[in-house]
């Protein structure tokens, strides 16, 4: 119930952005860029508040383990789409916002697959780097452009948005029919 009201909130706040952008004189108009600031701050706040809600939550009941197993459980169940599954990050490498942020897109990774790939297989694969962790997530489906085309689908900005502010790497591609969605923590050393 909380993601949803936060998701609302950054649809919200795109539609604004296209709003700006076709009508350009927006920009100047002093009562809509408060109103602009007005809602990225509520949604900053509802944001926080889910982050705080879940915090206290994960420590208490939120098994990592038992949860990946049952995203990739409910994932093979609900599409028939053959799935390879191969995690290799310590659960104790992340924190509880990380568990929560990276469990959120990882989901959101593998319901675009379901809704737009048309994929026969995907592949999920984890693995810690020297100064942090690499996610993947691939698929030989038809491709990415047609999940950018879709009026509506805003996953993929709700993921952008979640790794941004995990000051994680987000690269999304798409070679030979393979769309590659991978998520990326480097430490800055």
């Amino acid at each position: 119930m909380h993601d949803g009201i936060a998701q609302s909130f950054f649809l919200l706040s795109v539609r604004m952005n296209q709003l700006e952008k076709s009508e350009k004189h927006l920009k100047e108009n002093e009562i809509y860029q408060k109103v602009k600031k007005t809602v990225q701050h509520v949604h900053d706040d509802v944001r926080q508040a889910i982050f705080n809600l879940k915090h206290s939550e994960v420590e208490q009941t939120f098994d990592w383990n038992d949860s990946l197993s049952q995203l990739i459980s409910n994932f093979k169940q609900d599409t028939r789409i053959s799935i390879t599954f191969d995690w290799q990050i310590n659960e104790k490498r992340l924190t509880p916002k990380e568990k929560i942020e990276l469990f959120a897109c990882l989901k959101e990774a593998l319901m675009n697959v379901q809704k737009h790939s048309q994929a026969q297989a995907v592949w999920v694969t984890a693995k810690e780097i020297e100064h942090g962790w690499i996610c993947k997530i691939e698929d030989d489906g038809i491709g990415f452009t047609s999940i950018n085309n879709k009026e509506g689908s805003f996953g993929l900005d709700i993921m952008k948005d979640r790794v941004n502010k995990m000051d994680w790497i987000l690269s999304i591609s798409c070679d030979k029919g393979k769309t590659k969605v991978e998520i990326r923590k480097e430490k800055k050393i």
